[in-house]
């Protein structure tokens, strides 16, 4: 990241939304679009790299597995998989885990979710 140490991410992320938020607020319009292509054009440019990397890791058998199930493990990675769709475990399997997690603590509650479906980006949920 630069020098930039993990515990700055929040950080970085909120300078990125205030900067996002100072070009839509641009009274040029083209200013904005050129902003909006270049963010996009960046962004594409990084989807590709991760992925040719992913790719090279995933051909790694067990010990490329491993490095996987480390990098989803990071709340900096993994929020880089998720940005650029490259999380390794399908929408579904990411929501069952985090209702596996919450377990407990729903039961605490008298409460249950089951996983109906995930279709769409939209996950739909059961109470018990």
């Amino acid at each position: 990241m630069n020098g930039m140490e993990e515990s700055e991410f929040p950080r970085a992320i909120g300078r990125i939304e205030e900067l996002i938020q100072a070009l839509e607020g641009s009274a040029d319009p083209a200013s904005r679009d050129h902003a909006r292509e270049l963010a996009r054009a960046i962004l594409d440019l990084h989807r590709m790299g991760l992925r040719k990397i992913v790719e090279f890791i995933a051909q790694a058998g067990g010990p490329g597995r491993a490095i996987l199930d480390a990098c989803i493990r990071d709340d900096l990675v993994r929020s880089l998989l998720l940005l650029h769709d490259l999380h390794p475990q399908g929408q579904e399997a990411r929501v069952q885990q985090v209702l596996a997690q919450l377990q407990p603590l729903l039961l605490q509650h008298g409460a249950d979710l089951k996983l109906v479906g995930v279709a769409d980006g939209l996950v739909r949920l059961q109470t018990r």
